[in-house]
């Protein structure tokens, strides 16, 4: 938003040509506007804005809101090519706010134009007595007309100089505006200014030196002193009051000063007694104890670890985990886990491996598709690797699909190889993968396995090895 004063007076306005006196130019006045209308400024009288329009009949009008104290000027009807119009507020107390080519309210070939799109006060009459001034151009508005300011020179020096939030406009030495940029740091600054004695000088925002703030002391000696009364006998005070001679109680109780660290059992200068740390060898029983002294923060009792009778036992290994087995030693206790504890036994370190053989015989004719062996009852294992081959050259791949004995039959919804690669045969004899990378490679105990060709070509016999860990 811009704040705008005219600052010039308008000269003589001709009317239009072929204007009807009364309507043009209905009246003269000689008022508090008469500096601006003796020379020849026809004044229309007071105009109310209705829905953000007023019509303009002559080259001088007051104007007023609608309603309240303040309103939105968004348009002036009645303009034509040339047609000057100098428009203010029509009394004290009054903000009205000339729209910049608004199209809410205003209409083509009504609106105001204003450099820079800022829209501008009209101040109330005390504050701008002069007003503002107006031209109406045909060719504003993509040609549909509208009004512009006629004195650009001075909406451009407002607008160009203070643009900024906290911006100060001030007259410089050269009598030309210039501009005091706001503070924009967050430490609090003031507006200062010094002469030399006989000329001002421009404004600067600085902080407040020691300097700036006189010495009132010799001005008013009594509050001085007064003020200062209190600490002059407080301690380190020009009259400090000592109570180092003094015997019994003082009148009021007195709050200890802070003297903690004077008892640091490390460097103070009264140090508590501190109790020495001491081995733990064994099981004992809880007690008090009978020592002045006090445990530190940090005080701590090494334990002695044994497999002693009545020893504590201490874990010696730092990667022992959960489920594992312990081992006692020498140097306390070991976490063993499965593998290990079998190989100190002596035992097989894993599950045995077993190889389960399936047999699949097209009868002489290529293998047909669908399920071709069913094998229940099957042990608790992993599958870990399989083995195909087959007769003649050709291609084949099968699914494998394991479910519960209660759930038997098992369907394809039931596969273990929703992903990864199915046993498979391709243009060959022979296919094989011992790293299988399956969704599901378990089988439980007592449950189904069931083998479907998914597809075959050429190979009429088969033979598909499992890999398989008992669990």
């Amino acid at each position: 938003m811009v704040w705008w004063q005219q600052k010039r007076k308008v000269g003589p306005t001709l009317g239009r040509a072929g204007g009807t006196q009364g309507i043009d130019a209905p009246r003269i006045v000689q008022s508090g506007m008469a500096g601006l209308l003796s020379g020849g400024l026809v004044d229309g009288g007071t105009l109310t804005i209705a829905s953000g329009s007023v019509t303009i009949e002559a080259a001088y009008h007051d104007i007023a809101p609608e309603s309240g104290s303040f309103d939105n000027l968004a348009e002036m009807k009645g303009g034509y090519q040339g047609r000057r119009v100098t428009i203010r507020c029509d009394t004290s107390g009054v903000f009205i706010i000339v729209k910049n080519n608004d199209t809410t309210e205003g209409t083509d070939g009504n609106r105001i134009l204003l450099p820079g799109s800022e829209s501008l006060y009209l101040f109330d009459v005390v504050t701008s007595p002069y007003g503002f001034a107006f031209i109406y151009d045909e060719t504003l508005d993509s040609g549909n007309g509208g009004w512009m300011p006629e004195d650009l020179v001075s909406y451009f020096l407002f607008v160009s100089l203070a643009d900024a939030l906290g911006d100060t406009l001030y007259a410089s030495a050269g009598n030309s505006w210039a501009v005091l940029s706001g503070n924009t740091t967050t430490t609090k600054k003031f507006w200062t200014q010094t002469g030399d004695g006989a000329a001002s000088a421009a404004p600067v925002i600085d902080t407040i030196a020691v300097g700036d703030i006189p010495d009132l002391s010799a001005v008013y000696p009594a509050i001085a002193t007064f003020n200062d009364h209190s600490a002059r006998h407080e301690n380190g005070g020009a009259d400090e009051i000592s109570v180092a001679g003094l015997s019994g109680l003082l009148a009021d109780g007195q709050t200890p000063l802070a003297h903690k660290d004077s008892h640091d059992p490390n460097d103070g200068s009264d140090p508590l007694d501190t109790a020495a740390p001491a081995n733990i060898d064994g099981v004992q029983a809880a007690a008090t104890g009978t020592a002045h002294t006090l445990a530190r923060a940090d005080h701590a009792h090494r334990i002695q670890h044994s497999i002693a009778d009545n020893a504590l036992l201490t874990v010696d290994q730092a990667d022992a985990a959960d489920n594992d087995y312990a081992k006692f030693t020498a140097s306390g206790l070991e976490g063993r886990s499965y593998a290990e504890v079998k190989a100190d036994l002596g035992l097989e370190a894993d599950p045995a491996l077993r190889r389960f053989v399936i047999k699949i015989d097209g009868a002489g004719a290529v293998i047909a598709t669908g399920i071709t062996v069913e094998c229940p009852d099957m042990p608790a294992c992993t599958v870990e690797g399989w083995t195909a081959v087959g007769s003649p050259s050709g291609s084949l791949v099968l699914d494998l699909w394991n479910d519960s004995y209660a759930n038997h039959p098992p369907t394809v919804a039931d596969t273990m190889i929703a992903t990864g690669t199915k046993p498979t045969i391709s243009a060959s004899t022979k296919g094989q993968d011992l790293t299988v990378d399956w969704a599901d490679t378990t089988i439980a105990a007592g449950s189904t396995l069931t083998i479907n060709v998914d597809s075959c070509s050429t190979i009429e016999f088969a033979t598909l090895t499992l890999r398989l860990r008992m669990t």
